[in-house]
């Protein structure tokens, strides 16, 4: 199975998509899938440029 990470990758670029595999769990373990996930409005502000974009770039803004 494979997961889908997107980054910013600097103020007003668009969002860069990668795709990671996802392990499978030890016995103790569980996978979660995620169906939906939001944008914190910090990081909207990051993207726009209206705050300073660190940690330096990449940036995680969601994973799914």
């Amino acid at each position: 199975m494979n997961g889908r990470i997107a980054f910013g990758v600097g103020p007003r670029r668009p969002l860069e998509v990668d795709e990671f595999p996802v392990v499978d769990p030890e016995p103790d373990q569980i996978v979660v899938r995620v169906l939906a996930a939001g944008v914190c409005g910090s990081d909207v502000h990051i993207w726009r440029g209206e705050l300073p974009f660190r940690p330096r770039c990449p940036r995680l803004l969601a994973t799914r």
